[in-house]
């Protein structure tokens, strides 16, 4: 919503959500409407406030939060938000169980060996819908062999649509994209970028905005 970015995956058993900013608008009552006695994951893409200032609301859930992938190294202002959260069962992680009867897998996980300049984890859900964070062109280009294995029909734009993410290059080797979403408050940041919004005219790949749209909601098929 806006600005922050919080992405929840909801399954039968399962709530995970994929980091946590936001502001007033974020749909909390709908968030435990949705999630109520379901296992709730807590994954970050990165440490940035607009990724992460939402967690004290979200520890208001039912059962309580736990978080997936913990960092080596936290600044010290930041480990105050984290502190007292649970560390998730490490083997329940790779095993979701995907919200399509053909995906095998719901959540993939690719970590940086050093969060950096905006580096971060990157994830795809059901083997089709990336969501990078605030992945920089340096990482950008780190994952384009990674990514290889899926098919990618729909992701989110890197950095709220900076012109520093989504590369040319990136969006040439996403050659299966039929959808793009972007996290951004026009208004306050610049967000998405006059040269983004080309990049994504010239592959020819639609934009959903939380500056026109609001909350955004996705039924996966």
């Amino acid at each position: 919503t806006g600005q922050g970015q919080m992405i929840t995956v909801v399954t039968e058993k399962y709530c995970l959500h994929i980091d946590a900013g936001g502001d007033r608008a974020v749909p909390i009552k709908g968030l435990y409407t949705f999630c109520k006695n379901k296992t709730q994951h807590l994954h970050l893409t990165h440490y940035d406030w607009d990724h992460m200032g939402y967690i004290q609301k979200l520890r208001r859930l039912d059962p309580p939060l736990c978080l997936a992938e913990p960092f080596p190294t936290l600044p010290r202002k930041k480990q105050k938000i984290l502190r007292g959260l649970s560390i998730c069962p490490q083997e329940k992680n790779s095993q979701y169980p995907s919200t399509r009867p053909k995906k095998r897998k719901l959540l993939s996980v690719f970590t940086p060996e050093v969060f950096k300049e905006n580096w971060s984890r990157a994830y795809v859900l059901n083997n089709d819908f990336l969501i990078s964070g605030d992945a920089p062109w340096a990482q950008e280009k780190e994952l384009w062999p990674r990514l290889k294995k899926f098919k990618i029909n729909y992701f989110v734009l890197g950095h709220h649509g900076s012109r520093t993410s989504t590369h040319s290059e990136f969006l040439k080797s996403l050659t299966d994209v039929k959808q793009a979403f972007v996290s951004a408050r026009k208004k306050r940041y610049g967000h998405p970028h006059r040269q983004t919004l080309e990049r994504l005219r010239k592959r020819g790949i639609p934009l959903i905005s939380t500056e026109d749209f609001g909350n955004i909601h996705l039924t996966l098929l």
